[in-house]
């Protein structure tokens, strides 16, 4: 009799653990992929909520839409193209992603002394690498001069009560090209914590946000490329959880006169691409338009002045330089502090 009522117990046992493992929210691993921004992006994100993949897709989408439809240089009709069309000082009310841009790009160029500073774009123009392709032949010097009138922080007036920017002078344009992919990032973001989904891996071009961990439970782990072009060279390896990371190098996009490298990579300060060994810089920080952002101005400061500027906001950064035709690596203290000297096992 005991024997029989023991047997009945593990029997309803068995049956319930079935009608629950049939019923209950099973996790599922979805992948998005697209181009956006003159790029490609992937998200990647795991749940065991019952949401359609296609639901997420179209706010994404949607999103990325509304960011090119603000933001993009690419696009004639998008609204920074009509602000750098706009040949006056009249003030121009921009969208909230579009402010949110202009804003921390103030306070960049502030902060690292002219290093990152919007008001490039006619540089970028002059030295080959807009829309209309590249040169094969370096500005004169008149020309850089000439244009340098209209670059530099202090050319962009900053409403955020109204959220409206006007130019001080009504030649000058801007380019927010080196933080609005991080930006876009961000956002996406957004939409997958405001869906309650909290393991995901979004990546725009290179810039990348990551949180939780894989489906497997194990974390995310981000490659850092060797910067010789060939995506396929990986540098180091390090997990990225609750955080972002941004690379900004100078061999994807460049150009090449009687021996001289002209990268695509241009110091507001002296008008010129740069011409020293630090060959990329990557950059963790919670937030990627500003990890971005950072990742580009340090670039443009060269190895020595990065690493102090790093070290005083306490960054975490991780730099590749070329020396007699090998790479090297320089990290921050607050990097080494966190991954170590050596994260590719």
């Amino acid at each position: 009799m005991i024997l029989r009522k023991y047997n009945l117990i593990l029997w309803l046992c068995i049956i319930v653990a079935i009608i629950y493992y049939f019923t209950s929210p099973q996790n599922k691993q979805y992948i998005i992929n697209g181009n956006t921004m003159g790029t490609s992006y992937t998200v990647k994100y795991w749940t065991d909520r019952d949401l359609g993949k296609d639901q997420i897709t179209d706010l994404i989408e949607n999103k990325l839409i509304q960011i090119n439809k603000s933001v993009s240089t690419w696009d004639k009709n998008s609204e920074i193209s009509k602000f750098n069309n706009l040949k006056s000082t009249d003030w121009f009310k921009v969208d909230k992603f579009f402010m949110n841009m202009v804003v921390l790009s103030d306070k960049l160029c502030k902060s690292t002394n002219g290093n990152f500073d919007i008001t490039i774009s006619p540089l970028i123009d002059l030295w080959g690498f807009d829309a209309k392709g590249k040169i094969t032949k370096r500005p004169n010097q008149k020309s850089l001069d000439d244009i340098g009138n209209y670059i530099g922080c202090d050319k962009i007036s900053i409403d955020t009560t109204r959220q409206a920017i006007a130019k001080k002078q009504a030649m000058v344009t801007i380019n927010l090209s080196a933080i609005a992919k991080g930006g876009a990032v961000d956002e996406i973001g957004k939409i997958l914590e405001q869906e309650n989904i909290n393991n995901y891996l979004v990546e725009i071009g290179g810039e990348i946000r990551a949180r939780g961990s894989k489906i497997n439970k194990e974390i995310w782990r981000i490659g850092i490329e060797q910067p010789t072009g060939d995506n396929k060279a990986i540098k180091t390896i390090l997990p990225l959880n609750n955080e972002t990371m941004a690379t900004s190098g100078d061999y994807k996009n460049y150009f090449e006169e009687n021996g001289a490298r002209y990268s695509h990579i241009i110091n507001p300060n002296t008008k010129k691409p740069i011409v020293h060994n630090l060959a990329s810089v990557t950059v963790i920080h919670k937030d990627n338009a500003m990890a971005d952002g950072l990742a580009t101005a340090m670039l443009v400061m060269g190895t020595e002045e990065a690493l102090r500027y790093a070290t005083q906001k306490k960054l975490k950064i991780y730099m590749i330089i070329r020396e007699n035709n090998v790479f090297k690596e320089i990290m921050s203290p607050e990097w080494v502090a966190k991954f170590g000297k050596d994260k590719r096992n």
